[in-house]
C-alpha cells in the first residue's frame, strides 16, 4: 500500500520578487527615511491598520532593525515594495502563518501618492503566487476594516472571496469590525489566468 505524502511547507524566506512594475525585496535599516516619509508616518495610511503612525524616525528604525534580524528565519516573510522605474520604496507586503501552519495571513500598506494605481493588487498577486508556488501553503487569508472597502477590492481583484460574518479586531488605533477574505491554492491557480501578467 502506498502511503500519502505528508503535507510539508518549503520555507524559503523573503526572496526578491520582480513583477511588471515592482521589485519586492527585504527591508534594511537604511530604508528608515523612505519608509518613515513615504508611509509609516502618515495617519491616513495607518488609520485602519493594527499599528499607529510613527511620530519619529527612531520608531521606524527600530521596526526595520527587528525585521533585519528576523530575516535569518526562513519562515519570515516581509517585503518592501519598490517601484522598478524610479527605485522608490513606497510600501510593504508580507504574510505570517496562522495557528494552522498551512494557512497564512497576508497584509499590505502603501503610501498615499501611490493609491489607486493597482500597485497593491500587483504586490498582493505576487505574494500569493510566492506563498502557493514556492512555500507550498494551502490557504491565504486577509482582513480589512469594514470602513476601508478599498482594501477589500484589492483582495477581490486577486481572486479572494469574503468569508461569512465579521469580527471585531483590537488595534493601536482602536477596535474595528473587520471582514475576512480567503483564497485556496487551487482557486488561485484557476483565477490566476484571469489576472494581468506579472512580468513584461
Amino acid at each position: 500500500m502506498t502511503l500519502p505524502h505528508p503535507r510539508r511547507l518549503h520555507h524559503c524566506g523573503t526572496q526578491p520578487i520582480e513583477t511588471r512594475r515592482l521589485l519586492l525585496r527585504p527591508f534594511r535599516v537604511s530604508d528608515t527615511r523612505e519608509m518613515f516619509e513615504n508611509w509609516a508616518s502618515d495617519p491616513r495610511v495607518t488609520q485602519y491598520l493594527r499599528w499607529r503612525a510613527h511620530t519619529r524616525p527612531d520608531e521606524t528604525r527600530s521596526v526595520l532593525g527587528y525585521w533585519e534580524r528576523q530575516y535569518r528565519r526562513r519562515d519570515f516573510y516581509e517585503w518592501g515594495i519598490v517601484l522598478r522605474q524610479t527605485g522608490q520604496l513606497i510600501g510593504s507586503v508580507g504574510a505570517t502563518a496562522t495557528r494552522d501552519k498551512f494557512t497564512f495571513e497576508a497584509g499590505y500598506c502603501l503610501g498615499v501618492p501611490w493609491w489607486g494605481q493597482g500597485i497593491a493588487t500587483e504586490a498582493l498577486q505576487a505574494l500569493l503566487g510566492y506563498l502557493f508556488e514556492e512555500v507550498g501553503c494551502e490557504t491565504v487569508i486577509a482582513v480589512h476594516a469594514e470602513e476601508n472597502p478599498a482594501s477589500g477590492r484589492v483582495m477581490e481583484k486577486c481572486g479572494m472571496h469574503q468569508r461569512p460574518g465579521s469580527m471585531v479586531v483590537g488595534t493601536e488605533n482602536g477596535p474595528f469590525r473587520c471582514l475576512t477574505y480567503e483564497i485556496g491554492k487551487e482557486e488561485f491557480q484557476v483565477f490566476g489566468g484571469q489576472l494581468p501578467p506579472l512580468h513584461p
